[in-house]
Order: C-alpha cells, then sequence, then structure tokens
C-alpha cells in the first residue's frame, strides 16, 4: 500500500477540478492549462495542495482558486522550496506582473482570459525563465 505522499497525482484529477470549478473560472483556468503547458514539453499537469499544479522535474506553479472572480498563479519550486538569491534580477518582468513573496515566491494575478492574452508575451519569458531556475 503506497502512502500518501508517494501518490502520484494524474492529469485527470486536474481535468476533474477543473470541471468542478465556478463557471466564472473555468475557461480563464483552461486557457491557462493549455499556455503553461505549451511553454515546455515536459510541463504536466496534477493536483497538488488541492489545486492544479504544473510540474517538470518538479512544481513550480499552483493555482490559488478560492476567489472566484480571479485566479492566483503561484510561482514556487516544488514541496521544500530552495532560496534563490538572485532570482529576482534573473526573471524578466518589466512589466511588474509578479508579486514577491520571497526569495523562491511569487505570485501572478489573472482575472480573465483576454488578460492573459495581452500579458502571453510577458508571461512566456516568465514562465520559461522560472521553469530553467527548476535545474
Amino acid at each position: 500500500m503506497k502512502g500518501k505522499s508517494e501518490r502520484k497525482p494524474t492529469a485527470g484529477g486536474a481535468d476533474e477540478l477543473i470541471d468542478a470549478l465556478p463557471t466564472s473560472q473555468v475557461g480563464l483556468v483552461r486557457a491557462l492549462r493549455t499556455f503553461v503547458t505549451a511553454l515546455d514539453e515536459r510541463v504536466t499537469t496534477d493536483v497538488k495542495w488541492n489545486s492544479p499544479s504544473f510540474r517538470t522535474s518538479d512544481h513550480f506553479a499552483t493555482l490559488h482558486l478560492r476567489d472566484p472572480k480571479k485566479v492566483l498563479v503561484i510561482l514556487h519550486f516544488g514541496v521544500h522550496g530552495k532560496a534563490k538569491p538572485g532570482l529576482r534580477e534573473r526573471i524578466p518582468d518589466p512589466d511588474a506582473l509578479l508579486e514577491w513573496r520571497g526569495d523562491d515566491r511569487a505570485v501572478l494575478t489573472l482575472e480573465s482570459e483576454s488578460q492573459l492574452k495581452s500579458r502571453a508575451a510577458a508571461l512566456r519569458k516568465i514562465l520559461r525563465c522560472w521553469i530553467a531556475e527548476l535545474a
């Protein structure tokens, strides 16, 4: 019998979770999922901390979905987090889209699919650099 920490969440679990979201969030979360998974062929979607979470070798972004009017994308470095001195300087964010919550965590707020589209170029750069920092 596997212990709780050994279970591997599946993309199917993420599908079910997303389908159960309030109507106001479903479209944005689906669009965000498509956007993030298209950034790098290694990116997959799991359920971690009862929310959709993106990973390559480790989790790097988890959606905070408690407010039905917006989606928070919590950027991090996995369960145990790893201090990343100088990370703010290495992540391109000229539009100040990120709210930094520490040396290894930042939050991005999205309120609509149109906002995701208008910020796509900046978000692509931010997320690709974040993924590169996982190594």
